[in-house]
């Protein structure tokens, strides 16, 4: 086999293998958009349909009509930004003296860090619980932001 089918055939089976992916990626959203635009009546029958025989807006009145959605979208993109930005900061703060600096310690600090990522997280779901509590932040944003 010639270098020109060889490159063929991989550039063909890298293409296959990205558009099998999109589409995984792609369905999901896809059925959950064409589900939310069906009536009820079609979403829970027993035939199986891929687009909506009536586009129907219900599901969205439903959700905007008797459901705070927009304060819930507001809360989660409030924590989200607040708390990305506050780890970029750390880490990259913490990342930029671990790679530049020399100091007493450092080994045993990557070390520690490397350790404390064997610990399951969900071992520290009570005593976060606990310290939130004590710091009585239970039921605010702040809490999930920390």
């Amino acid at each position: 086999m010639n270098k020109k089918k060889h490159t063929f055939f991989l550039k063909a089976g890298k293409f296959l293998v990205l558009a099998f992916y999109l589409i995984m990626v792609i369905l999901p959203i896809y059925w959950m958009l064409v589900t939310s635009l069906k009536s009820r009546l079609e979403i829970f029958g027993s035939e199986i349909t891929y687009w909506p025989k009536v586009l129907s807006f219900q599901n969205y009145i439903d959700l905007f009509g008797t459901t705070n959605f927009l304060t819930y979208v507001k809360n989660s993109v409030i924590i989200a930004t607040v708390t990305g930005l506050a780890v970029l900061f750390f880490a990259l703060s913490g990342g930029y003296a671990l790679a530049r600096f020399r100091f007493r310690g450092k080994r045993v600090l990557l070390i520690a860090f490397l350790i404390s990522q064997m610990i399951p997280t969900t071992l520290l779901l009570i005593p976060s619980y606990l310290i939130i509590l004590k710091l009585k932040l239970n039921n605010t944003i702040w809490s999930l932001m920390l």
